[in-house]
């Protein structure tokens, strides 16, 4: 029993819309940024700096959390806080993954303002971040979605009537999209469980979903987030 469940558990793990952007990803820099230089802006616990340690000429990291930043350097990576980060230092690819969810407008464009003249000219800007829906709101942090669409606004891509405007305009290159698995809500592992037949039916549905997922290659099932490769406006 203990085994069959791990296997569900690793299922479930393996059809989450995050591994398919970690695959995504080390496809793209084998491919297209190998031996670039990155620049990994909100780190966190480093997650992609060991993912694309051995596709880049030189990794760096900024994250606001203190404590992240001295494990991580003491895993020998370099690593920085916002206030010691070399401003003078350009790269030609920047990454922010699942970071402008946790901003307001107002602060994600001075956080543009401030990371984009790190940009080489013929540089690069990759943002991934998850798309609107009930799952978005799960993670309490997030303040708010940014679609293709509100950050073509910011960048000045599609006429609107805001007011915020970036110093520097960047353009659409490239997009993505990552699907996970479709899922009863009833099954969250966060609910109490009290192992009667309807779970039991419910964790069937949720092993097929996920099944779906897997042998659609991630195709079938939820929208869940998107990847954005920008360039400077020419």
């Amino acid at each position: 029993m203990k085994s069959a469940m791990n296997q569900i558990q690793k299922l479930f793990s393996n059809t989450h819309y995050q591994k398919l952007e970690e695959k995504f990803l080390n496809r793209l820099f084998d491919s297209r940024f190998k031996g670039k230089s990155v620049l990994d802006i909100g780190c966190g616990e480093g997650k992609y700096l060991r993912l694309l340690r051995e596709s880049c000429s030189s990794l760096a990291g900024v994250d606001m959390n203190p404590l992240q930043v001295e494990a991580l350097c003491r895993e020998g990576y370099e690593v920085f806080l916002p206030e010691t980060l070399p401003e003078s230092v350009k790269y030609d690819v920047l990454l922010m993954a699942h970071v402008i969810e946790h901003m307001s407008p107002e602060a994600l464009v001075n956080f543009m303002d401030h990371y984009l003249p790190m940009l080489k000219e013929d540089g690069r800007l990759i943002i991934i971040t998850p798309m609107p829906g009930t799952r978005f709101w799960h993670d309490f942090t997030h303040i708010r979605p940014y679609t293709p669409q509100s950050l073509g606004m910011m960048f000045g891509i599609i006429n609107g009537p805001a007011s915020l405007r970036m110093s520097k305009r960047l353009v659409l290159e490239d997009i993505r999209f990552f699907r996970d698995r479709w899922c009863t809500r009833a099954n969250r592992h966060y609910y109490p469980l009290n192992g009667n037949i309807r779970e039991k039916i419910i964790l069937t549905i949720n092993i097929l979903l996920a099944g779906l997922h897997a042998v659609s290659g991630g195709r079938l099932g939820a929208l869940a987030s998107w990847l954005g490769i920008y360039k400077h406006r020419s």
